[in-house]
């Protein structure tokens, strides 16, 4: 077990190691619930993590555009929200495979205004 060396007793008197830990009990269970209902009908449609293969990235966002323009417009054929989340969560997995190695580069075919750093 890694060991940090940094704990923080609660209130019971039990200690436990929280510096550094990615907070992930901050993420909304609404958001996530309907992500998951989106990502489901999405593995029914086409199979359960289809998207893991990799998709361009102007599909992802020309995907959360068209969602966006929609909610804007206030249709509520769709769950038009989990579906902006869940093309940004493609985005974010992709780029995280893509510096990994594991997907090609390739995906990344946003047009080259400036050159691309990644965030600090």
């Amino acid at each position: 077990m890694k060991d940090s060396g940094h704990r923080e007793r609660f209130k019971t008197g039990a200690l436990r190691e929280t510096r550094g830990k990615t907070p992930l009990d901050l993420m909304s269970p609404f958001a996530e619930e309907r992500l998951g209902l989106w990502l489901q009908k999405g593995a029914a449609k086409y199979s359960a993590r289809n998207w893991e293969r990799g998709l361009p990235y102007s599909a992802c966002i020309g995907s959360i555009m068209r969602h966006v323009n929609k909610f804007r417009r206030g249709l509520t054929d769709e769950d038009h929200l989990a579906a902006i989340m869940c093309n940004a969560m493609f985005l974010l997995h992709f780029d995280e495979m893509m510096a990994a190695g594991v997907l090609p580069s390739s995906l990344d075919d946003r047009p080259k205004y400036i050159k691309p750093r990644r965030p600090k």
